[in-house]
């Protein structure tokens, strides 16, 4: 693993607290809930091809 797919893991992981931390004393339908929500998507979307470039190259 480089070392841009552990800045992103970090990232995805903190996203996920923070949502998870807010989604709790709010609401899962919180906008803002919502926001973070795309925005993991997003990182993990983003770390998904990175795991798929992987396996590709090493093939």
């Amino acid at each position: 693993m480089n070392r841009e797919q552990e800045m992103l893991l970090r990232k995805i992981e903190e996203r996920r607290k923070e949502m998870v931390e807010l989604g709790l004393s709010r609401s899962f339908v919180d906008e803002r809930v919502v926001y973070l929500s795309d925005q993991l998507d997003q990182l993990l979307n983003k770390y998904h091809l990175f795991e798929q470039k992987q396996a590709s190259s090493s093939s």
